[in-house]
Order: C-alpha cells, then structure tokens, then sequence
C-alpha cells in the first residue's frame, strides 16, 4: 500500500513539474506563464502551488482503519476506533483509551491514558 502512495506522490510532482507538452501548450493557451512586472503575482502563484501539493500529499496520506490495526497488530475492529476525521489527519483511539495522531501514514501518540 505504501508503494502506491509512494507512485501516486512522485507522478504528481513529475506532472507538476515537467508535464507533456500538449499538455504544457495548452495551458499556456489558456494562462499565460509570463506575467510582466508583477512579480508579487507569480509568487502568490507558486506558494499556492506548493500549498495545494502539500495538501494533495497530506490528503492522499491519510492513514486508514486498516492502517491503524496493522500499526497495533490487532485484526478485529472492536479493539480501535476513529475518534476524528480532518481529511490532512486523523485521530484514532485503542481498546486501553490512547490517543493516536495519523498523519503522512504514520501514527502518533497523542495522550496515554493511565488506569
């Protein structure tokens, strides 16, 4: 699963970065690239590309249920549950009351709960 998240992430920097050109020349059709004398423009335009990359990977990195028990090594469902979904990230609790932050397919301990 790992590996397709992996695919997935470098075929979306290769498309950003250095698409086909049918692809490059029609939207240079549609938008121009060069924008002449407002640089402050084309730098908002870059920041939100790598905003919206980084969200992309952070959405697409979300860790599943299925993740979160391979993580505890547990097979039934009963033994977790999904406290909070925010798309980027989510939260997960285990049988013993823990808190867990999933992000970029990797969990977190957020509280321990002490009996």
């Amino acid at each position: 699963m790992y590996y397709l998240y992996t695919i997935l992430f470098i075929a979306l920097v290769l498309l950003i970065y250095y698409p086909p050109k049918n692809i490059l020349l029609f939207f240079n059709k549609i938008m121009p690239s060069k924008i002449k004398n407002n640089s402050k423009d084309t730098n908002f335009k870059s920041i939100l590309k790598y905003l919206t990359l980084l969200f992309i990977v952070l959405i697409l990195t979300n860790p599943q249920m299925k993740n979160f028990k391979e993580y505890l090594g547990v097979s039934s469902a009963s033994h977790c549950s999904k406290k909070a979904n925010f798309f980027i990230f989510s939260i997960y609790r285990n049988y013993e009351g823990d808190d867990y932050l999933g992000i970029l397919l990797n969990f977190y301990l957020l509280k321990k709960n002490f009996h």
